[in-house]
This record gives structure tokens, C-alpha cells and sequence, in this order.
């Protein structure tokens, strides 16, 4: 996971245009913000992957995490269809469907789970973590509330 999103993000500084706003001359508006946004997102998930590597008792919850991957595959794989694809529709709906259930239900819940873990090494670990977590599921509700209202109503994401 560490390693995805180190390569993610080198390519989204190399080519920020690919997060759909943010880039150089680029002055199309995106409810999921641009480059700056997942940048941040790719931070805070990877301070939260980081001490899932080092610290043996949590390595498991990596697995649980990076499920909602998943999600991020089937929009990959509906960027990729032509224009009036007949399977359009139904790869939509797979994306809809696999983002509420990942990234609005099983990961808050899931993050909540781990911020209240005890078993930390240290208070700081701790808190970064916590922090981080948070910060992922804000962005993950940010990005759902703009999806789901007009433009006028987006939160508004660098």
C-alpha cells in the first residue's frame, strides 16, 4: 500500500491534470478537488499504512483499509469505457453501489474502530494515526456530499 501511494502521488505531482482540476491551465472545477486534495489524502492514508507496517499488532487492519480500493478500480475501469458503452450504466451503478458501502459505511466504521484501539506504542502514534483516520473520512464525506448536490452547494477542495 506504501508503495502505491508513493507512486500515485510522484505521478499526480508529475501530472496533476489526472485529478481532474488543479492542474496548470486548468481551470475546470471537480467535486472531488484536485491534485492538492488527493495529495493530502495519499498523505494521510499513508502515515496511517506506515505504522500498519511497523507495528506488528496492527498490520491485519491493512487488508480492512485498502478494500475500499476496490471502489477506486471500478471508477478507473468506468474512465476507461467509450462514450455509450452498453455496460456504462451497470459499471455506474457497481461504483455507486461500492462507494457508499466502502467508503461511506465500512470505512468510518472502520476508522472509529482504530482510533479507539489501545494497544498503540506510543500517545503520539496514537494521536497521528487518529488524526490521520479523521482526516480521511472527512475527505471521504466531502467528496460524497459534492457528489450528490449541485455544484453550487460543493464544499470547496484545493
Amino acid at each position: 500500500m506504501c508503495l502505491y501511494l508513493a507512486i500515485d502521488s510522484i505521478w499526480l505531482v508529475a501530472q496533476p491534470e489526472i485529478a481532474g482540476s488543479g492542474g496548470e491551465g486548468d481551470s475546470s472545477t471537480s467535486s472531488s478537488g484536485g491534485a492538492l486534495t488527493l495529495l493530502s489524502h495519499h498523505l494521510f492514508a499513508l502515515i496511517v499504512s506506515l505504522h500498519a507496517l511497523t507495528w506488528a499488532p496492527h498490520t491485519h487492519y491493512t487488508c480492512q483499509m485498502t478494500v475500499v480500493e476496490v471502489n477506486t478500480l471500478i471508477l478507473m475501469l468506468e474512465r476507461q469505457l467509450p462514450d455509450g458503452a452498453t455496460i456504462a450504466p451497470a459499471v455506474h451503478l457497481l461504483f455507486t453501489s461500492s462507494w457508499v458501502l466502502l467508503r461511506v459505511l465500512w470505512f468510518p466504521y472502520l476508522a472509529a474502530k482504530l482510533a479507539l484501539l489501545g494497544d498503540y506504542p506510543s500517545e503520539a502514534i496514537h494521536l497521528a494515526c487518529a488524526a490521520s483516520l479523521l482526516a480521511l473520512v472527512v475527505h471521504q464525506l466531502i467528496w460524497t456530499w459534492n457528489f450528490c448536490v449541485p455544484e453550487k452547494w460543493w464544499f470547496p477542495l484545493p
